[in-house]
């Protein structure tokens, strides 16, 4: 498995944001497109297992078509903060911090898109949740 500051492509390993009997899940950068992004690594005994890899890309398949509509969520959090409705934006932000990786433990907090929502109570008690 990688070590965190380690270079796969153009990808750098961040954090590690979790692991099952499936792989590791690691928060990278993607230093090609400058934004952070998750990636997986199966366990090399696994490597050579037509059936793990199977698993492997429809578990990825299923998590692209979780995450595209989180993406469009996402997109009007933004949206609302840029309007300056706060709670809106909130509303929309607190569902997608339940799915699995999709903004990893204290994204949120250094993360300068959700500057307009730093000091609110109820963002302060999510990055409490979250980290």
């Amino acid at each position: 498995m990688p070590e965190i500051g380690q270079t796969f492509s153009h990808y750098r390993i961040v954090s590690k944001l979790g692991g099952g009997g499936m792989g590791v899940v690691y928060e990278a950068e993607d230093m090609r497109l400058g934004r952070h992004v998750v990636v997986k690594f199966l366990p090399a005994e696994m490597a050579g297992s037509r059936e793990a890899l199977e698993r492997f890309e429809r578990e990825a398949r299923i998590s692209r078509d979780a995450y595209s509509g989180a993406y469009n969520q996402h997109q009007l959090v933004r949206i609302y903060m840029i309007l300056g409705e706060r709670e809106k934006a909130l509303d929309l932000l607190e569902p997608l911090l339940k799915i699995p990786y999709y903004l990893s433990p204290g994204w949120l907090a250094i993360d300068p898109n959700f500057a307009p929502l730093k000091g609110h109570q109820r963002f302060e008690a999510l990055l409490r949740k979250r980290t």
